[in-house]
């Protein structure tokens, strides 16, 4: 009785750190309206809309666009950020060679293309990851940026 009960406390710690993220989904009620007023006026032909609180002053909205692109726009007081997410097979090589050779053990968990102010650049969320099989969890994350041509910018 005891191991059982050892083997789901275990159990349950370790899928509250799977299941835990940055980001927490919120009712559109509880974003500022100044954002939703300029989601709305800014996308027209969207589906999937879903608002997410990415701290006390920060807003991220999540939707595919009316040509299936994975895409965000981040409110925060530094300004307005486009994203949109892409495949992690579209990876383009140079940050693959980059991410391989300069952050050994870690990665690509996901791929976005992000414009702020005409500004496009790639951000780069890259993991390790430790245990086994179905216990797998991420143990190391960082967020890198890159130029479109591939340079770094930093993490």
């Amino acid at each position: 009785m005891k191991k059982i009960t050892l083997f789901v406390a275990f159990f349950v710690l370790a899928m509250s750190g799977v299941l835990a993220q940055n980001a927490v989904e919120i009712a559109e009620k509880d974003v500022p309206s100044r954002n939703v007023i300029d989601f709305q006026r800014q996308s027209l032909d969207v589906r999937n809309v879903t608002w997410f609180r990415i701290d006390s002053i920060t807003y991220e909205v999540r939707f595919i666009d009316g040509d299936d692109n994975n895409a965000a726009i981040r409110y925060s007081p530094r300004g307005t950020e486009t994203r949109y997410y892409i495949d992690k097979k579209y990876c383009p090589q140079s940050i693959k060679d980059s991410v391989s050779k300069n952050y050994k053990g870690f990665d690509i968990t996901e791929l976005c293309a992000k414009t702020t102010r005409r500004n496009t650049t790639y951000e780069v969320r890259v993991s390790k990851k430790s245990g086994f099989l179905f216990w797998r969890k991420e143990k190391e994350v960082k967020y890198l940026n890159f130029e479109t041509t591939g340079a770094f910018i930093g993490e």
